[in-house]
């Protein structure tokens, strides 16, 4: 429990009944056009700080205030308890009313602690919840072209509205991501999602799944903390807020994941791999560069330990697969090492399997074209030690890489720098494969980092080739 919310919760233990109403608040209701738009929003913004601007720090100072002042605290707060909890639809001016208390409660909270301080006050209260999901619905995210908008940025929009139409999502983050500052809602509309949250959780996840756009989406899930996003995604089949949060997780709100939510990303990500069809396009948002997502590779590790082997493969195959640097084979190394820790025997074969054979299909760009001038690694290199180690034990690599070497020889090569590449995928090759050697399943380390052995052939090919 916050320091916030365990606050409220004693101010409505002292609360003696009385109420000490916001003026300038109450003042507005009956005064002022309610459908002005954003004239209305403007006006109860500007009463709420006159009103309530001073609760944050009245709260901090609690505990050297007078019983007097807590008290004067406690009737202030109980004008919003009382405006939410006796709020009827049939009454004059409701719709100011409960935007207004709503506006209120927003002084009072923080990160959701007013809502989980009063519900066992409002706790199945059907006209508020109704009320909240009224006030939504008057909202919406309304995007406009100013004149002169260059034709460039029109067409990007208009197609990311395509690809949100289709469903898209590796379209829709690609996107997405130009979109640096995106639209909040008002204090009023916030609260009424924090209120559906906490007070009646399935009339938000409908409320979700009426989203029609990732922004719109958005709108729902960023009034919410991290972990209570991911809980509201889980339950939601709504695709776009799916994304908003995946979104948001893996590439707006990029900081170290509490346990908590490593464990609500891991079950997000679990409820999706069920999607076999859609899995491929929900990786390419979080883990196409994993370099990029290296804070949530720890929930990506645990989901892929409760997977089937549709999800494996197409893990595998959503990484962007080259040449790697040291970074980006740190992190997969770190998230497949927990995933051995975590995945049962069959489960690793699966995952071992596949990146052994994309690693032999890729080998080291070779139908890609791309030049050596040195021993490359890949991001997926743990996986090919640990399919050598646990399941298929690699011939001789000394043997292996003289034989290489020997029919490389005998080979025509395009030019010098076929020829130099050929051979420093060969020394690659070989330095991945003598890796496995004398290593067993139990070995808490399998990729220690070192420098490549070379193979004695090395030395009689140099010998060879320069003369040295």
């Amino acid at each position: 429990m916050s320091g916030y919310e365990t606050a409220i919760r004693q101010l409505i233990h002292v609360w003696d009944g009385q109420v000490t109403p916001p003026t300038s608040l109450e003042a507005l209701v009956g005064n002022v056009a309610f459908y002005s738009g954003s004239g209305w929003l403007a006006q109860v913004q500007h009463a709420l700080t006159a009103d309530l601007g001073d609760v944050p720090s009245a709260i901090a100072g609690m505990a050297s205030a007078n019983a007097a002042a807590v008290q004067a605290l406690a009737r202030r707060l109980g004008w919003t308890i009382s405006a939410l909890a006796d709020w009827d639809s049939g009454a004059a001016q409701s719709a100011e009313r409960i935007e207004v208390a709503l506006a209120s409660a927003a002084a009072w909270d923080q990160g959701g602690a007013f809502w989980r301080a009063i519900r066992p006050h409002l706790d199945r209260h059907p006209k508020l919840s109704a009320a909240c999901e009224l006030v939504l619905n008057g909202r919406a995210a309304e995007v406009q072209h100013p004149d002169g908008t260059p034709i460039w940025e029109r067409e990007h929009y208009a197609a990311l509205v395509d690809a949100e139409r289709r469903q898209d999502w590796t379209e829709v983050s690609s996107r997405a991501a130009s979109f640096n500052q995106l639209p909040v809602l008002d204090p009023a509309a916030r609260e009424a999602i924090l209120a559906l949250f906490y007070l009646d959780r399935p009339r938000l996840v409908r409320v979700s799944e009426r989203s029609d756009s990732w922004m719109r989406a958005h709108l729902i899930g960023a009034p919410l903390v991290l972990a209570d996003a991911l809980r509201l995604a889980g339950a939601s089949r709504s695709g776009y807020l799916r994304f908003a949060v995946l979104d948001r997780i893996a590439n707006r709100e990029k900081r170290a994941l509490s346990a908590e939510e490593v464990r609500l990303l891991r079950n997000l990500l679990i409820i999706l791999g069920r999607d076999s069809i859609n899995w491929p396009t929900w990786l390419s948002v979080c883990n196409r560069y994993p370099v990029r997502h290296a804070h949530i590779q720890a929930a990506i590790a645990a989901a892929l330990a409760r997977s089937d082997d549709t999800v494996l493969r197409a893990y595998v195959e959503s990484i962007e697969f080259m040449a790697a640097d040291a970074n980006s084979r740190a992190i997969v190394t770190a998230c497949l090492t927990l995933f051995r820790r975590l995945a049962h025997a069959n489960r690793r074969r699966q995952l071992w399997r596949h990146a052994y054979d994309r690693w032999l299909s890729w080998n080291f760009g070779e139908n890609e074209g791309t030049n050596l001038t040195a021993v490359a690694q890949s991001v997926l290199d743990y996986a090919v030690v640990g399919w050598f180690v646990e399941f298929e034990r690699p011939g001789d690599p000394d043997s292996e890489f003289a034989r290489g070497l020997a029919e490389s020889e005998l080979r025509w090569h395009a030019s010098a720098s076929a020829a130099t590449s050929e051979f420093f995928r060969l020394l690659s090759r070989h330095h991945l494969t003598s890796q496995s050697q004398g290593r067993s399943a139990e070995d808490p380390l399998w990729l220690p980092d070192i420098s490549p052995n070379l193979p004695p052939a090395v030395n009689a090919f140099v010998r060879r080739r320069y003369g040295a």
